[in-house]
């Protein structure tokens, strides 16, 4: 059975997406070439999907709402994954298809290069390159068992169907594959992120940000952890990874929302929020959508009404937070992305729309490390913690004025029943602010089981409650169709 359409062998599937170099174009499955770290090297470049999660889960959270019908862009694609109907096309960028597709191509990038890393000895020279390969693969799998299952429940886990967990290079037609259990998807992803964190070299990288490096994956892993949840065990080892992120002042590694941010242009914002050379920026990836293009402009994206709910909305202690959204009614936005217009070639009069996606950052890693702290009722830790993001993320910071403690979050938060649950709805409340656009929302809303109200003019609200099986996506019809068992509906 093929994972997806297009793979015979596995670098053909290289050819689903315009961004292969011109060294894989050449070299389909001749791993009998790839035989210097240079050459594997080159392969990693696309074991990174290319293709984005960011414009579907970003519009199928809570952060979207209705602009009406006189938005300056629609797209049927748009209204479909608002309203949760199932989009089965891998040519729709954006599309669960295409996401599907792009991480599987990446895996069987990963693959290829684990593969010709044991043909050449596993020698120490290329434990780096190993570290990528597996790391790499990790990721994939991990983006795909949180959008396409359950999420982690280890009262369910090791029934609940994930998604195949593919280690071998794909060398034959019709290779067979299943969906493994979500504990089984989760216990491979811990084993080569264990062995890949292991043997990461920053030092080998001309951009490091552009690959898994050691804080990068320091980054996944403490995200890894905290999703799983499936003990205090794994809390602590999200509060450690995340540590792990921040050698120094834990402010400064955070992005500059109420000084650089605040007083640079819209244009200037836009280019430096997903450059390598900014601090919190840990992986970034060049991502196959025009999301980059209409993120500010498509009618299902953040209305009028979300943004009010959203930044308007009180907060603990009123605090004025620095995250400036600029446009109308119709194109409310804070910028973050920049449209790159990529070519085939350079004589090429076409293109297609690319941008840079933030996959890790230090800022998701501060926030993840308060989650778990609070989680595991190191309330003291988390508020520190919540109190170096402040002074970044408030206007015209004063710790005197700004400093926030459990019981001002505790007090606002009154129908909570503890202090972890207030933190852990302070901590939401602030980082759906804070990845407004970035799609990691979606995420938040399976895990705590937020329910979704969607408007649509002129018919009725589109609910999602926390057991409504829209929020696992759909397996791929021809993955379905070749063997693989459809989620229920």
């Amino acid at each position: 059975m093929k994972l997806y359409k297009s793979i015979i062998y596995t670098l053909t599937a290289c050819f689903l997406l315009s961004s292969c170099n011109d060294y894989l174009d050449k070299l389909p499955d001749n791993r009998t070439s790839l035989n210097s770290a240079e050459s594997i090297g080159l392969l990693l470049v696309n074991a990174y999907p290319k293709g984005g999660y960011t414009s579907l889960c970003e519009v199928m959270s809570d952060n979207a709402g209705e602009k009406g019908p006189s938005a300056y862009i629609e797209t049927l694609i748009n209204k479909d994954q608002y309203t949760y109907k199932e989009v089965f096309s891998s040519k729709y960028q954006g599309s669960p298809d295409y996401y599907w597709t792009s991480c599987y191509n990446a895996i069987a990038h990963a693959n290829q290069a684990l593969d010709a890393i044991e043909e050449n000895g596993d020698g120490e020279e290329l434990n780096s390159y190993k570290a990528e390969a597996l790391l790499a693969r990790a990721y994939s799998h991990f983006m795909l068992v949180n959008l396409f299952a359950k999420p982690y429940n280890k009262a369910t886990a090791a029934s609940d169907l994930g998604i195949p967990y593919v280690k071998e290079v794909e060398n034959v037609l019709l290779k067979e594959y299943k969906r493994n259990t979500v504990k089984e998807v989760y216990d491979f992803i811990e084993a080569d992120l264990t062995a890949g964190f292991n043997l990461i070299d920053d030092t080998r990288y001309s951009v490091p940000k552009y690959h898994f490096n050691s804080a990068a994956a320091a980054a996944f892993a403490a995200r890894f952890y905290l999703w799983r949840n499936a003990s205090d065990e794994d809390l602590q080892k999200s509060v450690s990874f995340a540590s792990k992120v921040f050698t120094g002042d834990v402010a400064s590694s955070l992005r500059d929302w109420n000084g650089y941010y605040s007083v640079k242009s819209y244009y200037d914002k836009k280019a430096q929020y997903t450059k390598a050379v900014e601090k919190p920026n840990l992986l970034l990836v060049e991502t196959t959508d025009p999301w980059g293009y209409y993120y500010a402009a498509i009618r299902y994206s953040l209305s009028v009404d979300k943004y009010r709910e959203i930044f308007l909305s009180s907060n603990v202690k009123g605090l004025e937070l620095a995250y400036g959204v600029h446009g109308n009614d119709k194109s409310a936005n804070v910028p973050k992305y920049q449209l790159y217009k990529i070519k085939d070639n350079p004589s090429s009069t076409s293109f297609y729309a690319a941008y840079m996606n933030v996959l890790l950052s230090t800022d998701e890693a501060l926030f993840n490390r308060i989650e778990a702290n609070a989680q595991l009722n190191n309330i003291s830790e988390a508020i520190t913690d919540i109190n170096f993001l402040l002074q970044k993320i408030v206007e015209k910071y004063n710790p005197a004025i700004h400093t926030v403690t459990a019981s001002d979050i505790t007090k606002f938060y009154s129908n909570t029943t503890s202090e972890k649950e207030a933190i852990v709805k302070f901590v939401l409340d602030i980082k759906r602010k804070h990845f407004i656009h970035e799609g990691m929302r979606w995420f938040d809303v399976r895990r705590h089981g937020i329910t979704v109200t969607h408007q649509v003019t002129g018919e009725e609200p589109v609910v999602l409650k926390a057991d409504d099986p829209r929020r696992l996506l759909q397996i791929p019809e021809d993955a379905i169709a070749n063997g693989l068992t459809p989620n229920k509906r």
